[in-house]
């Protein structure tokens, strides 16, 4: 029923990211995800991907959330068994409950794994304006991680963020 799905979004989209690193401003799945969304529509125009599929599953990436939580990403990186058994989890009850979210194709997964990164990427500069320096060290691994989204062969126009995140992390190490 579509009631019973839309409750579902709602609840996977009302997740609050990065709970575990002090902030400024709210910041919870469904902002996220609009914003990755607009950043991969982007993206999309310039690689000549079409929208639709990466969209749509960049809406309902984090809905799994709403059912087992959000793991902060250096929880998963140091345990990668427990990483594998969550993800796991999230894929069975995607399976379940989200059978419209689309599967994507190597090209599609790039550029949504790109602009989920990247719109991390931009929060953190927005906590950063605001003097929030808990942010460093995320800005740092999205830096990192985005890094194997660029280059020549890579997502066009990614390489211009990593450039923006690397410059901001370098004036930040610079002062202290």
């Amino acid at each position: 029923m579509i009631l019973d799905k839309i409750k579902t979004y709602r609840k996977g989209l009302a997740v609050e990211r990065m709970h575990t690193v002090p902030h400024h401003t709210p910041y919870n799945n469904a902002s996220h995800s609009c914003n990755a969304a607009l950043i991969a529509y982007e993206l999309c125009k310039l690689n000549f991907e079409k929208t639709e599929r990466i969209i749509l599953h960049i809406l309902m990436h984090d809905v799994a959330e709403g059912y087992v939580g959000d793991t902060p990403a250096n929880v998963k990186v140091d345990n990668p068994k427990l990483k594998e058994v969550l993800s796991r989890i999230e894929d069975n009850w995607e399976r379940d409950n989200l059978l419209d979210i689309p599967t994507l194709n190597l090209v599609e997964h790039d550029i949504f794994k790109s602009a989920d990164l990247i719109e991390l990427g931009m929060y953190c500069l927005e906590e950063l304006k605001m003097g929030n320096r808990n942010v460093i060290t995320v800005l740092s691994n999205v830096t990192k991680y985005l890094t194997r989204y660029s280059g020549e062969s890579a997502v066009r126009g990614v390489s211009d963020f990593v450039d923006l995140f690397n410059l901001t992390l370098a004036r930040y190490s610079d002062e202290c």
